[in-house]
């Protein structure tokens, strides 16, 4: 069968929001989607440079869903950030607490030893955090989130704070420490 390269790239982001950055070996990459070392090794020259990719591309597809939550201009900007935050809890319950943010599992298992793999992941975070801070400031100038703090901030906050629910989510197999956490940080920015 023949796979493209975003084909290998998708198999390989599932494998790695199961298993992580170091429980993912090139060889399971091809056995799951059953394709020859040369047709991984036709589009990459090493496992560092496919994960770089698969960050990109992961990062490229959740800034476009975001995007679609959180400029869409029919909701308040409230009520867009809760709702992308819901977005992130059902998926977590769709695939059973088994996956987690690929993010998140290579800024804890790698980014202190990869430099390259730290800059990608850290540049993903930084355009994600630039999207929830314009809508945060659209809703500081609604009257409906508080402006004693600045919208990069709080944003900062939003994610820093909900990944590590997020993490802990994974954990108990529950979503209680996400909504505990979107909870807490309504109170916190809202006016």
């Amino acid at each position: 069968m023949k796979h493209s390269r975003e084909d290998i790239i998708e198999g390989g982001i599932q494998l790695f929001r199961v298993h992580g950055y170091q429980g993912t070996g090139i060889q399971q990459i091809l056995q799951s989607l059953d394709i020859p070392k040369g047709s991984f090794y036709n589009y990459f020259k090493s496992k560092e440079e496919f994960v770089i990719e698969a960050v990109s591309l992961y990062g490229k597809n959740g800034l476009q869903k975001n995007k679609e939550i959180l400029r869409n201009r029919s909701v308040s900007p409230l009520n867009r950030i809760l709702k992308q935050l819901e977005q992130v809890q059902k998926v977590y319950i769709a695939e059973s607490f088994e996956k987690s943010c690929l993010l998140d599992i290579l800024a804890i298992e790698i980014s202190g030893i990869n430099k390259k793999v730290a800059r990608i992941v850290n540049k993903v975070f930084e355009e994600r955090k630039v999207i929830y801070a314009k809508c945060i400031k659209e809703g500081q100038e609604q009257g409906e989130i508080r402006v004693d703090e600045k919208a990069q901030d709080l944003a900062e906050f939003l994610l820093t704070g909900y990944s590590g629910a997020q993490l802990k989510a994974k954990t108990e197999k529950s979503i209680r420490p996400m909504k505990v956490f979107v909870k807490q940080y309504v109170n916190y920015i809202e006016r």
